[in-house]
């Protein structure tokens, strides 16, 4: 009688489809919940009727008008300038505009640079604090390129005419903020050092 002979690779094999099986898995439950957070993101409100529509559209331009005619800064209240850099929209605006939100001392001014000619108007972003922030001089910027640095310096040169400007950070169209804007303001204020490549 011949022994029995005793393979592992019926083994190994399973155990390797076990895990890419797992890693299949996985990587849909991530998917899935990045598709159900978009849905959030953007909201799946109900369609409004014309009349009800055209009301709260005014309802929101009057809410706007009236933020921007709020009183001015107190002189000497230190900002920090936000410099995006998007390729058209900002696709992350809404969790920017609730970081925004809470601050309520006006300690930051926000600059835009995206491609030449785009504008960011209440028709190309929900958030009030994003209206007309683009730098009227952008340029085509290819990703990775030595264009990137010049879009750089078009926004710096933008935030130094305002001298209340006292940090700069550049921001990435597919970046969020992890903490609040009290805790970030006061992190960045109170540093004295910069930092290049931070996630």
């Amino acid at each position: 009688m011949k022994p029995r002979r005793f393979g592992y690779g019926y083994g190994y094999g399973y155990g390797r489809v076990r895990r890419a099986a797992a890693l299949l898995l996985l990587l849909l439950l991530c998917l899935c919940l990045s598709s159900l957070f978009l849905l959030l993101l953007h909201g799946s409100s109900t369609p409004l009727e014309p009349a009800a529509a055209a009301a709260a559209a005014e309802a929101r331009v009057a809410e706007a008008q009236a933020e921007v005619e709020e009183a001015p800064l107190p002189p000497g209240n230190s900002k920090v300038a936000f410099l995006f850099i998007a390729r058209n929209r900002l696709p992350l605006e809404l969790v920017w505009d609730a970081f925004f939100r809470g601050d309520k001392e006006g300690r930051f001014s926000i600059l835009v640079h995206s491609r030449p000619g785009f504008v960011l108007t209440r028709a190309t972003t929900r958030s009030r604090f994003f209206y007309n922030r683009q730098v009227n001089d952008s340029i085509q910027v290819d990703w990775g390129e030595a264009s990137m640095i010049t879009a750089e310096r078009i926004l710096l040169s933008h935030a130094l005419k305002d001298p209340l400007n006292d940090r700069f950070v550049f921001v990435s169209d597919s970046c969020v903020p992890l903490y609040n804007f009290s805790y970030t303001y006061d992190y960045i204020m109170s540093s004295s050092t910069s930092f290049v490549d931070r996630t």
